[in-house]
């Protein structure tokens, strides 16, 4: 997360920006807030794609798509502007990593961890799949790691059921993400749910391994093994591998429904902590607009998070003003240094007063009075 400077700060419909949470190719992510306080994830279409009528009609399927399957298991949609003069659509802001970030920083997650993941992706599923859409892009970077479960977001190249037979991008061209593939996707072959199924397990895989299991030098034979080759799934806990196999079986018959995945997986037992290891949201999926307490290892919201909407609130430093040692040393280094200082005769005082002359004096015998301490001085 990026906070914008006061320069580039706007509004969308009615949702202020104030941070850029990040980009893609299709636009820009921001953070921003309603006219109630909500805090809301606002994605903007990047300019180029402004005049295009086909990106427009594909940013229409996504919003669309999106509030269809707004539940538990995605952002709900809050409003959207698929028809402004730049589009945009607002979102609910779900506060955690995603898989990917989780992935790179722990490098796999434990199988518990994994199993409750498996479990969450194939209720998303069944349910993106009850409001008859097929994702297409499933990947580590769309999932979200809340506190009660993983979300599915960005459904920029989800399709409907029914169009099975057309596709919103140019002739021949095949979308989505390399390594996530299913081979029908590969072959530009007609999708079915079956096509996210075969995401899941690679999801599943690079959850647990940190990689693809078709992961390669170049794209071209990413999209080669896909097809033809076996995945690799050495690392994987005897009971996930059970899972991910069946999903990347090449024939989409063949592989198991989300709801058969469930049935395979049994309940799953709430807790506490559901992703160890990641820096997660916890309990709270929805952002606090109060600063949090921890300074460093921020767990519930970044360093910077206003304090409340509106008020972009900056950590101020205290400045540390020298103390009475550090002042003088100050003043010397400017100043130089300071004037000469007067001998010390207070151990003289004895000898002016009449008394002995000091242990200091040479004088022979030692111990002469003042006079005649004076009178050899003289000589």
């Amino acid at each position: 997360m990026h906070p914008l400077p006061p320069t580039e700060r706007h509004r969308l419909g009615r949702f202020s920006v104030i941070a850029e949470l990040g980009q893609g190719a299709m636009g820009r992510v921001f953070l921003g807030y309603g006219p109630d306080g909500r805090w809301a994830a606002v994605k903007v279409v990047h300019g180029v794609h402004v005049a295009d009528a086909g990106f427009r009609a594909r940013f229409r399927e996504e919003v669309a798509a999106s509030r269809r399957v707004s539940g538990g298991y995605t952002a709900a949609v809050l409003d959207a502007g698929p028809d402004s003069p730049t589009p945009w659509m607002a979102s609910e802001f779900l506060l955690g990593p995603t898989l990917r970030e989780a992935t790179e920083a722990a490098g796999g997650l434990p199988e518990q961890a994994l199993v409750r993941l498996a479990a969450g992706l194939a209720a998303a599923l069944a349910e993106i799949h009850r409001a008859g859409i097929i994702h297409r892009d499933l990947k580590p970077g769309n999932v979200i790691l809340t506190g009660d479960g993983p979300r599915v977001i960005d459904f920029g190249i989800a399709r409907a059921l029914a169009r099975t037979g057309t596709d919103l991008t140019r002739t021949g061209g095949v979308i989505g993400t390399p390594e996530f593939m299913s081979p029908e996707q590969v072959e530009s072959r007609p999708l079915t749910p079956a096509s996210d199924v075969f995401a899941l397990g690679s999801v599943l895989a690079a959850a647990a391994n940190g990689a693809s299991p078709f992961a390669a030098p170049a794209t071209f034979h990413v999209l080669t093994g896909i097809v033809r080759a076996e995945p690799d799934l050495s690392g994987l806990p005897g009971r996930l591998r059970d899972l991910v196999a069946p999903c990347l079986t090449a024939d989409p018959r063949d592989r198991p429904t989300p709801a058969d995945l469930l049935d395979l997986i049994g309940q799953v037992e709430p807790t506490a902590n559901p992703w160890p290891g990641t820096r997660s949201a916890g309990n709270s999926p929805s952002c606090s607009p109060t600063r949090p307490k921890a300074r460093r290892g921020w767990t519930t919201a970044p360093p910077w998070w206003p304090t409340r909407p509106g008020r972009h609130g900056r950590r101020r430093r205290r400045r540390r003003r020298p103390g009475p040692r550090s002042s003088a040393a100050v003043l010397k280094r400017r100043t130089g240094p300071g004037p000469k200082r007067r001998p010390d005769r207070s151990a003289r005082r004895g000898a002016s007063r009449g008394g002995a002359c000091p242990a200091s004096c040479a004088c022979s015998p030692p111990g002469c009075s003042r006079s005649a301490h004076r009178a050899r001085r003289k000589r």
